[in-house]
């Protein structure tokens, strides 16, 4: 695995989401990310819409009455239904990283839906679903609140870029 230094004692993207990594409040992080399932109960036909890819674009999350953004770096590895890859946030000179588990749930031609887990490297996990029309992702994800912390709500979007030959 990569090993990536995380920013302000090694927070990850997960806790991010939670609004740990770039929150400003005094909340703590312990505990803030119940352990979800890998969107095992998301039972489809592959789609054929290829989804393999690098897709580059934006998230925005709202943490209460707070939101932030950062550039998103989403590559999608597909074998058969199931789904994996990274979902990489930047936002200034920090970068944080979560793997993606999930399934593909749909089997249209030109558009494909996912549903699937954010999980952090201490295997803590968001709900997270998506569209894929063409070479362009849209979708949205869900911390659910935790104690003192509210729920966060995040938004994503972005476009699958060309392989490049060498």
């Amino acid at each position: 695995m990569r090993a990536r230094s995380i920013f302000a004692a090694t927070v990850s993207v997960a806790l991010m989401l939670t609004g740990c990594a770039f929150h400003t409040g005094t909340g703590t992080a312990a505990g803030m990310l119940p352990a979800l399932s890998a969107a095992a109960d998301a039972i489809g036909p592959e789609a054929k819409l290829k989804i393999s890819g690098k897709y580059k674009g934006s998230a925005k999350w709202e943490e209460g009455t707070k939101e932030q953004s950062a550039s998103l770096t989403m590559t999608i590895k597909q074998h058969g239904k199931s789904i994996s890859g990274s979902f990489d946030l930047t936002k200034g000179s920090h970068h944080s990283d979560l793997s993606i588990k999930g399934r593909v749930t749909s089997k249209a031609a030109k558009k494909a839906t996912l549903k699937f887990d954010l999980i952090d490297s201490k295997g803590r996990s968001a709900q997270a679903t998506a569209t894929i029309t063409g070479k362009s992702i849209a979708g949205t994800g869900n911390v659910p609140a935790s104690g003192s912390n509210p729920s966060v709500s995040i938004t994503f979007d972005g476009k699958r870029k060309a392989k490049h030959k060498e």
